[in-house]
């Protein structure tokens, strides 16, 4: 498989379901995870599958605002890798889930497009006159 330009759809991939997961369109969400999906918590260090991710991110998660300040991707064939630095302001539970972070994800190139396989998220402790960069 030769994809040029794989680098810069993970990326869109990436932003499209922070977008999809703002917005609460879980049909645009369930679309780029794939089936096995499986994502670790930053907060709780649970894995949560897809479909439990997705139930949780409709109504126990809330994304007010998110920018991602760096995405780095790697390809290899069909699977991709993304290690990305992302802020965000947020809630989980109706507890304050603001901040900075580092996830990785990986994806596959599958039916036409890119699907997240898996997430692991670490959240960054950053002091305020810290600029992570």
């Amino acid at each position: 498989m030769d994809r040029p330009q794989a680098d810069l759809e993970v990326a869109v991939a990436e932003q499209a379901w922070m977008d999809a997961w703002q917005r609460r369109d879980m049909d645009a969400c369930a679309r780029l995870l794939a089936d096995e999906f499986q994502l670790v918590s930053a907060r709780s260090g649970e894995l949560f599958g897809k479909e439990k991710w997705l139930a949780l991110a409709e109504v126990a998660f809330v994304c007010r605002t998110f920018s991602f300040d760096e995405v780095q991707v790697q390809t290899y064939g069909q699977i991709a890798i993304a290690h990305c630095l992302y802020r965000q302001q947020g809630s989980a539970w109706g507890r304050d889930w603001s901040g900075l972070f580092r996830i990785a994800d990986v994806g596959i190139w599958r039916e036409n497009r890119w699907q997240a396989v898996t997430r692991h998220s670490t959240q960054i402790e950053v002091s305020p006159h810290e600029h992570p960069h």
